[in-house]
């Protein structure tokens, strides 16, 4: 947890972007495969091969495509969210309460971890918040602290807790 979490270190922008490039490969090759049938249409047999191979090109391509664009998508619009939330937000501190498992994720095997914070938000009502999850328990590293939470003015249900702030203390 030394680093900052940046959009381009998530294992979700590089999977994106490979689904990305191989989707835009597929397409070209497809569209190459396309336009290479123009020279066999004498060949009714060749052309429908040729035909099916170049449609199975443009359609994996496609499929690869989206779905990179949607990894993409999804990983920097979180990124804008939390940018927009600590550019405009109010930071608040909270107290930590504890660490528990999402129980419904793993990672390798192993369970995935978030962390559970108390705090008042900017209206005065108190409210529990939930870290971004991490691999290892860091009870031990977050016991007794106050975490700073920013939360968005207008929806105080949106929030950012900065763990690397506190860990990067340590």
């Amino acid at each position: 947890m030394s680093r900052k979490n940046k959009p381009g270190r998530s294992p979700l922008v590089r999977i994106g972007a490979i689904f990305a490039f191989t989707g835009a490969l597929l397409i070209a090759v497809g569209i190459v495969v396309g336009n290479e049938m123009k020279q066999f249409g004498e060949q009714a047999d060749m052309h429908g091969q040729l035909r099916s191979f170049s449609g199975t090109f443009l359609g994996l391509g496609v499929l690869f495509l989206v779905l990179g664009l949607g990894f993409l998508g999804i990983t920097f619009r979180l990124a804008y969210r939390r940018k927009r939330i600590t550019a405009s937000g109010e930071w608040i501190t909270a107290e930590f309460v504890c660490v528990e498992p999402l129980l419904n994720v793993t990672f390798n095997g192993r369970p995935v971890y978030r962390a559970k914070l108390c705090g008042r938000d900017p209206f005065g009502e108190m409210r529990d918040y939930y870290s971004g999850s991490f691999q290892e328990d860091l009870t031990a590293q977050l016991s007794g602290r106050q975490i700073p939470v920013c939360i968005d003015r207008d929806d105080p249900a949106r929030y950012y807790v900065d763990l690397d702030k506190v860990l990067t203390e340590n």
